[in-house]
């Protein structure tokens, strides 16, 4: 179940209770990460999550993931798994091993979790993998790493005086237009504000959503998106940059889809915003007609 976070709070509190030695190698991501960008646009108003999802950095550092996990747990943070898939022995499946989260060890900051994720390495040619993970007690979990979140690892930035970081919200955007080329079938397997829904509804969403906060900003998108194709996904630069696109067409193109997009937006970081179903095709319009158009021409150069 979400529950409504202050941004800026809980982004202090992670600086806080993170040991600083692990600050340089971790970058936050998602809600949590777009909702701390936008905060004075957002007038403050939170978002509605239950997870702080960060990224292990940097790429391949599978050891280090397992260094923070044990140096988190040694400062008292707790493990955070569900009954049906416990932590697991030598012989546990990987997709049956728990995905490493850890509640914090103050009780005042009680109502969310840290998701750990690993940042992809340049050869991951599959959208998701899974790393197998020790922790200091023997048992095993997993890491996932999502092809596309290697974009992240661009235009970061700093969390107030700390030496934690974010990722830019030009990057989530491609991060999620890339993980969906297509709207799928996937059901979520937890409702957003009473909702099942696609999984490619909610991320697609997403991007319009940050577009929109964005607003004048996403001139500068095309160039920003182009140069992190070209480092972190340098083989496919031409054909993703032509198919980014794809996915949102269709989200556009279904109205029941659509519609549910725009309720996970009000539901998380466009809460309040009573954003409607026609600023969201509009905001769609503007990136069909300028910025993607702008992508594919600059990675033909």
């Amino acid at each position: 179940m979400s529950v409504h976070l202050d941004p800026e709070e809980v982004t202090r509190l992670l600086a806080k209770q993170l040991p600083e030695s692990l600050h340089p190698h971790l970058l936050l991501v998602g809600s949590l990460a777009a909702a701390y960008h936008f905060r004075e646009s957002l007038d403050r108003r939170g978002v509605n999550t239950k997870d702080a999802d960060v990224i292990v950095q940097p790429a391949s550092a599978l050891r280090e993931c397992q260094d923070v996990a044990n140096t988190l747990l040694n400062n008292g943070w707790l493990p955070y798994f569900d009954e049906k898939h416990p932590p697991g022995a030598d012989d546990t499946p990987d997709t049956e091993l728990p995905i490493v989260r850890l509640l914090p060890p103050d009780p005042g900051a009680a109502g969310y979790f840290v998701e750990l994720l690993a940042l992809p390495e340049l050869t991951q040619e599959t959208p998701k993998a899974l790393h197998r993970c020790q922790l200091q007690d023997g048992t095993w979990w997993a890491i996932p790493s999502f092809r596309f979140m290697a974009v992240l690892q661009h235009e970061q930035r700093r969390c107030g005086d700390s030496q934690l970081r974010y990722a830019a919200p030009a990057m989530m955007a491609l991060a999620n237009l890339l993980a969906h080329p297509t709207l799928g079938t996937e059901i979520m397997s937890k409702p957003i504000g009473g909702v099942f829904m696609k999984r490619s509804a909610k991320d697609l969403g997403r991007v319009l959503g940050l577009a929109l906060l964005t607003e004048g900003e996403i001139d500068a998108w095309p160039e920003q998106w182009d140069g992190a194709l070209r480092t972190s996904l340098p083989r496919d630069l031409v054909r993703l940059a032509a198919s980014a696109g794809d996915g949102l067409r269709e989200l556009v193109s279904s109205r029941s889809d659509l519609d549910n997009a725009r309720h996970a937006l009000a539901f998380g970081i466009l809460a309040n915003k009573n954003i409607t179903v026609e600023q969201l095709r509009a905001m769609a319009d503007e990136l069909f007609t300028d910025t993607l158009p702008g992508l594919v021409r600059l990675s033909l150069r």
